[in-house]
């Protein structure tokens, strides 16, 4: 049995997290659904999307720079305080996965909007929430907002966060074989903590974004994706791509 988990930032109607399950021969089983999770609240893309706008980093793209932040924290607190960050960030972890236990669906009233894609005042909302909780940790810890340290706070903060709910997903899932895919899954460290935390095969596709849905789409209205064409080296979509490109576009990106 292998469990597939996909986590980004939010899907259509919410969805924010979704675990299936494939068994059988490789190259037929299809993913089951066994539970997927909806409200802006539960993604662990937003969080960490809206913590790099609360400590002026740009959403969207500086969401990389927190591994390199964080590792810094025992340059700005003692270790004291260091350990209470992550205590907050365990708390704060275990809040949300018994939440996200109780009720997978926390979209609340009146979550629709019109076009059934995106809820912008509950986008809103999320942000304001969030927003909260980050300025409670570096409040407790002495750190100004405005701070180079609170990058370095809230990178560490964040990554406790991420990986003690992914690993409450995986031990509440009994997962051992195990396929990843989703934007938060371009974090290395949050991969190494799941590696370690499972016993069997280990995959990351963590196709994000535009990229994501244009797969996703070609799958569900085409099939026939060759998955095979997603990995590094060789690709069988672009093997003639040498014949493809002129003269100029070979000396522009190299040769």
């Amino acid at each position: 049995k292998v469990h597939v988990i996909v986590a980004d930032g939010y899907g259509t109607n919410q969805e924010v997290i979704s675990v299936y399950e494939m068994s059988g021969d490789v190259d037929t089983a299809r993913p089951n659904l066994v539970k997927r999770y909806y409200g802006y609240m539960h993604s662990l893309g937003l969080m960490y999307q809206y913590a790099t706008s609360f400590v002026g980093m740009k959403e969207n793209q500086d969401e990389y720079k927190f591994l390199g932040y964080e590792t810094h924290i025992r340059t700005v607190l003692d270790e004291g305080n260091v350990q209470f960050v992550k205590r907050l960030a365990r708390e704060r972890a275990n809040y949300m996965f018994e939440m996200m236990s109780l009720k997978p669906d926390f979209r609340g009233e009146n979550w629709r909007n019109p076009n059934d894609l995106v809820n912008f005042s509950h986008l809103a909302n999320t942000k304001e929430a969030w927003y909260s909780v980050f300025g409670d940790v570096v409040t407790r810890v002495g750190i100004k907002r405005d701070e180079r340290a609170s990058r370095i706070v809230i990178g560490h903060y964040v990554q406790e966060l991420i990986e003690n709910v992914m690993n409450r997903i995986i031990e509440e899932n009994h997962v051992r074989h195990v396929i990843l895919a989703g934007g938060i899954f371009y974090n290395v460290k949050l991969n190494n903590r799941i590696l370690k935390n499972t016993t069997g095969c280990f995959c990351v596709v963590p196709v994000a974004g535009d990229q994501g849905c244009g797969v996703g789409m070609y799958e569900a209205y085409l099939g026939g994706f060759n998955w095979l064409d997603l990995k590094w080296g060789e690709r069988n979509s672009f093997e003639n791509w040498e014949a493809e490109l002129s003269e100029e576009d070979l000396d522009k990106y190299g040769g």
